[in-house]
């Protein structure tokens, strides 16, 4: 299939996305039952549903299967890539065991394994390159570096897991930058000149915010040091570069000048960033430029990556609604969380 036939099946899914209308609606309700009814109605949730009693199902499930939808669309649409991008069109795939990764770090340090067992995603079980079953039976960070040792890609992770007193946000800045590192394998070996750039900024834009965000919550909510922020920045640059990082850390009023930043480099000028909550506005800039950049392109790469942060996003949506109608949340105030 063309790489433009790909594009326009990727354009078509999104217009299978949820309407203004249908968040609307969806706000109003004021209990899970009837939110998940709602969903259950619609042509795009229906299958998701089918099977789920809505009167008797947990909040839990109904983001497990929210997510196991977004993976499952992306495997049915990954299958029409062109044989020449399907190393880098694994990217989903690999950003989804990198996060399997952190959270069995996150709960070998909380002690919560067995938590982390119960909720395994089973969807994902057959598409990753270790077991997070036995991973999550892992008692220590030794035990696990033996099951992540044979993974090559995250051989810089093995010596930090066998320290004796492992830095567990460093761990998870390693993780997050052997997955780029993929990334730029990946496109290296499928694109060429001006069009490799290209799909590495696609990437890299995400990095960016994630970075400056970083740095904005580590200062603001736990002011910790320049040198202790720095170090757990994942080491790959679009338009943020360092020298910015480093400016702003400096300033008398680091997060002023951190925000600063986001307005400069991360958002368009008619989106305001609030400094409480700044991933909102990030966040509404990030699906303003995919769902611009998924009607503009005809690249099968950057339409299943745009339609991938789209569907994430009405994720997210779903998720901040069934949340605010589990406590109580008027409508007005989810309304504010919902990006569309």
């Amino acid at each position: 299939m063309a790489n433009s036939a790909v594009a326009a099946k990727a354009k078509a899914r999104f217009g299978q996305f949820l309407k203004k209308a249908d968040y609307d609606n969806l706000i109003q309700r004021r209990t899970i039952s009837s939110a998940v009814g709602y969903l259950k109605g619609t042509p795009r949730y229906r299958p998701v549903f089918a099977d789920i009693d809505e009167n008797t199902v947990h909040r839990g499930t109904v983001e497990e299967l929210l997510s196991q939808h977004v993976f499952k669309n992306y495997i049915r649409v990954k299958k029409f890539g062109t044989g020449k991008m399907n190393g880098i069109l694994d990217f989903y795939i690999k950003k989804n065991e990198a996060d399997q990764i952190i959270k069995v770090i996150t709960a070998i340090a909380s002690k919560t394994q067995q938590n982390y067992y119960l909720n395994l995603p089973v969807y994902l079980m057959d598409y990753l390159d270790f077991d997070p079953a036995k991973a999550a039976k892992c008692k220590d960070f030794k035990e696990l570096s033996e099951i992540l040792g044979g993974l090559k890609i995250y051989k810089p992770l093995i010596p930090l897991l066998k320290s004796d007193t492992p830095d567990i946000n460093k761990c998870i800045t390693v993780v997050d930058s052997c997955y780029i590192k993929w990334v730029f394998d990946a496109v290296n070996k499928s694109f060429k000149g001006k069009e490799k750039e290209k799909i590495k900024r696609f990437f890299l834009r995400r990095t960016d915010m994630d970075n400056i965000l970083l740095c904005y919550r580590l200062k603001k909510f736990f002011d910790e040091d320049e040198e202790f922020i720095k170090n757990l920045v994942i080491p790959y640059y679009y338009r943020i570069k360092p020298i910015d990082i480093d400016n702003a850390l400096k300033n008398q009023n680091p997060t002023e000048a951190l925000i600063s930043i986001m307005e400069k480099k991360c958002v368009p000028k008619r989106i305001a960033i609030d400094e409480d909550f700044p991933e909102l506005g990030i966040m509404k800039a990030d699906y303003e430029f995919f769902r611009h950049k998924l009607f503009l392109t005809n690249d099968e790469t950057e339409a299943i990556f745009s339609l991938l942060v789209l569907a994430d996003n009405e994720r997210t949506n779903l998720q901040k609604i069934i949340e605010g109608i589990r406590y109580g949340e008027n409508p007005s105030e989810i309304e504010k969380l919902i990006i569309i």
